[in-house]
């Protein structure tokens, strides 16, 4: 800008001529925007991180601490992990999402999310009974697991239902306080071809069918198979 040039020069200005803009530091007038967490993408962020195997029991990996991470200094960094490590990376949350970070100690162990449900699916609301007219108005009181990460250096038997148990148990009232809103129940999808869904059954979802989601092309290490299914579950 015309205006940063001539203060670099020395032209002295009035205060009220330089627009006062939020930045990171300097002084008052300075025009150096502010990097908000917004304008970077994870994606070109090189992640540092401690990826040392963690192989134990669940008890020795105790204590867990989960921790709601939305809008908090530590978003930026889930959206790294499931950028990097989730088949699905960390976009396309939609509607109200709450992110979840789980710790042993003070390193990490998973990721998790929950958004906005499925608008209409027709073995969901065969599973609940409900009218077109009761799913519309009730559609909002039900919350989609739309990614679930265990890092893929940690062995621990039985974490994955422990964890998953453990964030519905917080999540009500989390999206209570967050969204005024009182959950009453929880789906998620799975693709059959690469996991086999151990973690929901074991924490008492119930499996509804696999549903045709159309031809997709994961790209990612964890799966490189076209398949067009997903199996849905439902808690």
């Amino acid at each position: 800008m015309e205006a940063n040039r001539a203060y670099e020069r020395g032209i002295k200005f009035s205060k009220n001529f330089l627009p006062i803009l939020k930045t990171v530091i300097g002084r008052p007038g300075d025009l150096r925007p502010l990097i908000s967490k917004e304008s970077v993408h994870p994606e070109t962020l090189k992640l540092s991180i401690n990826t040392e195997p963690i192989v134990t029991s669940l008890s020795g990996l105790q204590p867990l601490t989960l921790k709601l991470v939305s809008q908090s200094s530590l978003e930026t960094f889930w959206d790294q992990l499931v950028s990097q490590f989730h088949y699905l990376g960390y976009r396309n949350l939609l509607g109200h999402r709450l992110k979840y970070l789980v710790f042993s100690k003070s390193r990490p162990v998973a990721a998790l999310s929950w958004s906005a449900p499925a608008l209409k699916l027709r073995a969901r609301d065969c599973f609940i009974g409900w009218s077109d007219k009761q799913r519309k108005k009730y559609l909002n009181r039900v919350a989609n697991n739309s990614r679930f990460l265990i890092l893929p250096w940690v062995k621990v038997t039985n974490l994955a239902s422990h964890v998953l148990s453990l964030n519905t148990r917080l999540l009500k009232k989390d999206w209570q306080q967050h969204f005024n809103t009182t959950l009453l129940l929880l789906e998620t999808f799975v693709d059959p071809h690469c996991f086999k869904a151990t973690s929901y059954k074991a924490a008492n979802w119930h499996f509804l069918l696999a549903i045709p989601m159309g031809t997709v092309n994961w790209a990612k290490d964890t799966c490189t198979t076209v398949w067009p299914r997903r199996s849905m579950y439902m808690s």
